[in-house]
């Protein structure tokens, strides 16, 4: 025995003789618990056990997966999947297109000026298996496009029949157009190739969309007028369009967008439909042509107005559109309110113009306002006319003013009206004058009075010397002519030789002669006519004279009319009076024996005064037997007998 075995069998020694052994000690002998278990007397399942091992053996392993079984059925999978696609690219691959092996490409440039001629090489490349049959090349142009050669002719779509595409093929066309539009505008040509597929009725698609940059104008388009204005006062454009290009540009139509608060006063050359378009025609190479609008504007202190301008080719559909804008133009004005308002009024009418007839009485007042922070003194209006249609004699101021003749200005100050001494800040007052125009003018065309006022004063500053402003208006009288008919008519006189007994003889029939005049003062006219209606008992004759003049009858409503035209300013006092004569066929009823029955209702004359736009009119009586304007006519020749 060694020395560790014998300290082992002298400490069991020690613990089992210690008086401190510990009564607890651990390997005191303990009573173990009693475990009962289930066990069944019979066999319960039926099924041989190891039968029963198997199948539970089998359920645990589905449970838990077999990734050997996985892969196996993917295999499977796999291998059918890749025998169903490879017989389908046997048997029928080679009939099928794809959309992907179509390609469109355009051979043209980036940039093209707007009116130059476009030409593009489209090329149609098949790169699939199978011909395409029956292929077309749909182009859509955009708005404005014409037609290569024919600028007249608008360009919207055009088709172009390719026909049979072979496999590996390809197909081109080289298609040709004239584009417009604004300097550094894109412009967007669409291609759609359309096409069938053999043993199908299908049509099929492929879209392209070109694009270019339109990079210079055919037009230089430029607007003159001023940046600032104050209320109320007139305000003129000068538009000018140059041709910068060696092609004719045809049909060009300008067209403006006015501001609110703005008042169209005239136009050189005229408009051609409300106020705001005007029709160029054509432009050749080099050229221009410049259009001058006037007009009024309206508006509070640092208000900011806005005018668009637009040129272009004139559509197709309609004449008095823009179908094709090739340059447009914007033009801001900022609204100053003056130091001093004034305002000229005629009859509450403060517009820039105001109509009037020869010999007419015409009221005005100037209203004035200060629109300074401080008092304005010493003030002073000062309102000068001129023009030869202006009657001197005529002229009455009134509030105290003086009518200086010598150069035709009225004048008001501190000294004959007080209220101008000092005015204080937002003062108002009115003076007021009347003159008129002379009875009758001749010389030349569209003689107009012209009104300047002029208002000033000193302005008391918080510091320093007083400051003079000066602040103005002016207003335009224009002179409406005069355009006047007689109607004449006659049976032993005039241009046509008459018939039938005088006085008349009840159911015979006896012919007159009616003849218009025409006179004209101031300004052309145009759109002239003259009509007058015939009774029942009155039939035409269908001669009239001179041949050259345009007159006509209507069965149904019975009247006459010469359709004039332009009459010319001065016509009848410094050139001889328009007149036309015809004949009508009177023949009186029992019933109007005894009487002096009418002949032609009343004549009436319309027409349009070119230089002032108002509209003109003359009215004359209906005429009957009573034939006062003949000088052979005696009496009883007016009375109808048996």
């Amino acid at each position: 025995m060694n020395d560790e075995e014998k300290s082992r069998l002298n400490r069991l020694e020690e613990r089992l003789y210690s008086r401190k052994h510990n009564e607890n000690s651990p390997d005191e002998r303990k009573e173990l618990s009693k475990q009962e278990f289930d066990v069944k007397n019979t066999w319960e399942s039926k099924e041989d056990p190891l039968n029963e091992l198997l199948a539970r053996q089998r359920e645990i392993s589905l449970q838990k997966g077999n990734p050997f079984k996985k892969i196996l059925w993917g295999s499977i999978s796999f291998f059918v999947i890749a025998l169903v696609v490879a017989g389908y690219m046997f048997f029928v691959g080679e009939n099928t297109v794809s959309v992907n092996k179509i390609d469109i490409s355009v051979l043209g440039p980036a940039t093209i000026s707007a009116g130059e001629e476009l030409s593009l090489e489209v090329i149609i490349k098949n790169e699939n298996n199978t011909d395409l049959e029956g292929a077309n090349l749909l182009i859509e142009y955009p708005a404005g496009s014409r037609v290569a050669g024919s600028l007249e002719e608008e360009l919207t779509r055009q088709r172009e029949v390719i026909g049979r595409i072979a496999a590996g093929g390809e197909g081109r066309r080289t298609i040709k157009s004239v584009l417009f539009g604004e300097k550094e505008s894109i412009q967007s040509i669409k291609m759609t190739l359309e096409y069938r597929i053999k043993g199908s009725n299908a049509i099929f698609f492929k879209d392209k969309q070109y694009e270019l940059a339109i990079k210079s104008s055919p037009i230089i388009f430029t607007v003159d007028g001023p940046k600032e204005i104050n209320a109320g006062q007139d305000i003129d454009f000068d538009i000018t369009l140059t041709s910068n290009t060696s092609e004719m540009l045809r049909n060009l139509l300008v067209k403006a967008e006015y501001p609110f608060g703005f008042s169209f006063l005239e136009s050189k050359p005229a408009s051609a439909d409300q106020d705001n378009l005007w029709d160029i025609g054509d432009l050749p190479p080099g050229e221009k042509r410049t259009i001058f609008i006037k007009g009024s504007i309206q508006g509070q202190n640092e208000e900011e107005r806005t005018f668009r301008f637009y040129a272009g080719i004139a559509s197709e559909k309609n004449e008095q559109e823009i179908g094709a804008q090739i340059v447009s133009l914007t033009h801001s004005v900022s609204i100053k309110r003056p130091f001093i308002d004034l305002v000229l009024s005629i009859n509450n009418d403060s517009s820039p113009e105001y109509i009037a007839e020869l010999g007419e009485k015409i009221q005005m007042n100037v209203i004035w306002t200060n629109n300074l922070p401080s008092k304005l003194l010493n003030g002073k209006i000062e309102v000068k006319l001129s023009g030869v249609a202006l009657d001197r004699s005529s002229v009455s101021p009134k509030n105290g003013g003086f009518f200086r003749s010598s150069d035709n200005t009225i004048v008001w100050d501190k000294n004959n009206n007080p209220d101008l001494a000092e005015i204080s800040p937002g003062g108002r007052g009115v003076v007021g004058f009347s003159f008129s125009p002379l009875t009758s003018i001749s010389g030349a065309q569209n003689q107009d009075i012209n009104i300047l006022s002029t208002m000033s004063g000193s302005q008391v500053l918080p510091s320093g010397p007083p400051q003079n402003v000066v602040s103005s208006s002016e207003k335009l009288i224009k002179l409406a002519s005069s355009l006047n008919l007689s109607s004449r008519l006659v049976y032993y006189v005039g241009p046509l030789e008459n018939r039938g007994p005088m006085p008349p003889v009840a159911e015979q029939e006896t012919t007159y002669t009616v003849i218009w005049n025409i006179t004209n003062t101031l300004n052309d006219a145009s759109n002239v006519s003259v009509r007058a209606t015939l009774p029942s008992y009155v039939g035409w004759a269908d001669f009239a004279t001179p041949s050259q003049e345009n007159i006509t009858f209507d069965s149904l409503s019975r009247e006459v009319v010469w359709n004039v035209g332009e009459v010319r300013a001065g016509t009848g006092f410094l050139s001889s009076s328009k007149e036309a004569a015809f004949q009508v066929v009177f023949t009186p009823s029992l019933s109007q024996v005894g009487s002096s029955p009418i002949v032609v209702s009343d004549s009436r004359m319309t027409g349009q005064d070119k230089y002032t736009s108002k509209p003109l009119s003359s009215t004359k009586p209906a005429m009957t037997t009573r034939l006062t304007t003949d000088p052979n006519f005696k009496s009883g020749d007016e009375t109808v007998v048996k």
